[in-house]
Order: structure tokens, then sequence, then C-alpha cells
């Protein structure tokens, strides 16, 4: 579960930062920009697998309500 812990680190770098004295602050979000680039970068390549694969499929909206 590779996944589960880079969103684990990410939610723990997060908390970090909001406890951070100015001094620490820097070396923090250099840490969590990477980590929140490393998952954007997962969720592109899982996104492009499920369409190449025809996995994805468009959502069906619910009609709007009549009030």
């Amino acid at each position: 579960m590779r996944a589960r812990r880079l969103e684990d680190r990410i939610r723990e770098l997060c908390a970090h930062v909001a406890m951070a004295d100015a001094p620490e602050l820097s070396p923090l979000l250099v840490k969590l920009q990477s980590a929140l680039r490393e998952h954007t970068e997962r969720l592109r390549a899982k996104t492009l697998e499920r369409l190449v694969s025809g996995e994805f499929q468009e959502r069906r909206r619910s009609p709007p309500l009549q009030g």
C-alpha cells in the first residue's frame, strides 16, 4: 500500500507545517511540495492507465430535482 503511505506522509507534513516556527517552515514546505508532486504524478499515471484500458467510464449524472 505505497499510496496510503504517501497520503499519510502528506498528512503528517501538513500537521508539521501548521505547527512549525519560521526557521523550520521552508524545509518542511519543500518536502510537502515534493510529496504533493509525487501524488499528482501517481494520479495522472493511474488515470491514463484507466483511460487506455477502457476502464474509465463517464459517470452519469442524476437529473435535477424538480421543486
